[in-house]
């Protein structure tokens, strides 16, 4: 589904009718990558805590066990800013 027609199936389950001002309708935020990777770090942090590293550490493996490059570089991303908000150096 095109973002477009996402958008507009948001708004119509919203109950929010066209031609509404925009000044009217809350604007959805959109994460830049730097911002999204610092998000995903502190989920991975709130959801496993002391063991966020060897979640990362096996999420690593697994993709470079399929082959993954992206993937694999978006985890050290990650990994970093993870470590960043565990006291080490900052980004």
């Amino acid at each position: 589904m095109r973002a477009t027609a996402r958008h507009a199936l948001f708004w119509r389950k919203a109950g929010i009718a066209k031609g509404v001002s925009s000044l009217q309708i809350p604007v959805a935020m959109t994460l830049t990558p730097e911002q999204a990777r610092w998000a995903e770090a502190l989920a991975v942090q709130r959801q496993h805590g002391e063991s966020a590293p060897v979640f990362i550490a096996e999420r690593v493996g697994a993709l470079a066990l399929s082959g993954d490059h992206a993937g694999i570089e978006r985890w050290r991303q990650i990994a970093r800013r993870l470590g960043a908000l565990r006291g080490g150096e900052a980004q």
